[in-house]
């Protein structure tokens, strides 16, 4: 359960590092100090890290400890997870805020609301809420 813990934690710092990203590029493009867009590019890479460190543990820990959700769970949670990723690994390396800036900026916005709708499931799953409610 302890590992469970620690990967849902990763995820929630993962939260944390996407909202600072997203604080520190509107403070960028509201004063065009080079100060917020040097912490953007800091947040964005850490949060790059942290994603790829989140799906590393969460494969070590169905490889360790079996399946970690059931099927409608899973099914709502990789339907958000899975787009939240490819938008994100595209805004990063390729629709960057330089070359499109308000692509750059939608597609950020969108990465965003699909880490929460995604979080709520995975969080269920991890934590293994379902059995505990309805015992």
């Amino acid at each position: 359960m302890i590992g469970r813990v620690l990967v849902l934690l990763l995820f929630s710092f993962l939260g944390g590092a996407l909202f600072l990203t997203v604080l520190c590029g509107r403070e960028y493009v509201r004063t065009r100090d080079d100060r917020y867009f040097a912490s953007h590019k800091v947040c964005a890479v850490f949060s790059f890290i942290l994603m790829i460190v989140g799906v590393v543990a969460v494969k070590l820990l169905a490889f360790f400890h079996g399946p970690i959700g059931e099927d409608p769970m899973l099914a709502i949670h990789l339907s958000s997870v899975i787009p939240f990723f490819l938008l994100f690994i595209a805004s990063f390396f390729y629709l960057t805020g330089v070359r499109v800036p308000r692509l750059h900026r939608f597609l950020m916005y969108s990465c965003v609301l699909l880490y929460v709708i995604a979080f709520i499931p995975g969080a269920v799953m991890l934590l293994d809420l379902k059995s505990w409610l309805f015992r």
